[in-house]
Order: structure tokens, then sequence, then C-alpha cells
């Protein structure tokens, strides 16, 4: 008996077929072509952004920084029946604003996918980087240096 283990990779899509038992290795080899062939010209590789690209920038209430980079988390890709790209949606579930402190890789909220309304997909947006809370000092800090750039530009 014959059997194969490949794998194939065209674009961004690796696929892998495996055929067993086989009485002899031309209908091994074409039957893994024919498997190989039907995935490729079947199903498409649809990503939507990749890990650590920004999506959007929160404002930051009471921080030492105006804004926070929502990040993702990681890269959110699917394997779809070529013709149902534009059949997929998304939620975004991320607050207006957010109040520090703030660590980095904290959640910050999520993005679901959906085909034909049904979940396919969760990807967490988190935070690129850590904000502390903003202190009196750091308020007095902030006081004095921008009376002090207004003294000297007059």
């Amino acid at each position: 008996k014959y059997c194969l283990a490949a794998t194939a990779k065209k674009n961004d899509m690796r696929l892998i077929a495996i055929v067993l038992g086989e009485e002899v290795s031309k209908v091994r080899n074409s039957e893994t072509m024919a498997l190989l062939d039907y995935g490729f010209n079947t199903f498409s590789y649809k990503s939507f952004a990749t890990k650590g690209e920004v999506f959007k920038s929160i404002p930051v209430t009471k921080g030492t920084a105006d804004t926070i980079n929502a990040i993702y988390e990681s890269s959110p890709s699917f394997l779809i029946k070529k013709g149902e790209e534009s059949s997929i949606t998304y939620e975004i579930n991320l607050p207006e604003s957010i109040q520090a402190p703030i660590t980095q890789g904290q959640q910050l909220g999520t993005i679901s996918y959906y085909l034909n309304n049904d979940k396919i997909a969760e990807v967490s947006l988190i935070a690129e980087n850590s904000i502390n809370k903003i202190s009196f000092i750091n308020i007095m800090k902030s006081l004095f240096s921008n009376w002090f750039n207004l003294t000297r530009s007059s």
C-alpha cells in the first residue's frame, strides 16, 4: 500500500494533503494532486490585519499621556470558500475613552468577525504601551512647564 503526505503553497495559503492506502503509486500521486487542486480552487486565505498593527488611537483620561494605541493582539485571518470574502462582517467593541492607569498588553476591546452572521473569530485589541495615572506632582510639573514656556515665548 502507498501513502503520501504532501504540502503546497500558493500565494499566502499553504495546504496539506494526506493520502493513505492506495494500491498504486500513480493513483496515490494523482489523488494527492487532486486534493491540493481542490483546496486551491475552492478556498482562499483572507487576512485583515497583522499582529501589532494599530487599529485605533483612544483618548486617555487621568493619564500621563493623552492617547493610547489599541493594537491587534493576533493576526485575524481566515480560510474561507472563494466568493464568500464579501460576506465577512465585523463588530467592534472598544470604549470611546479609557481611564489610566493602563498596562502594556492590557485588553482594551475586541473585534468579532462573522461569516453569514456566524461568529468565526474574535481578536483582542490591546494597549501598545503603559500609561501611568497622573499624579499631583505630574500636574504641577505640567503646569510649571507650560507657564515657563509661555513666559519664555513672550
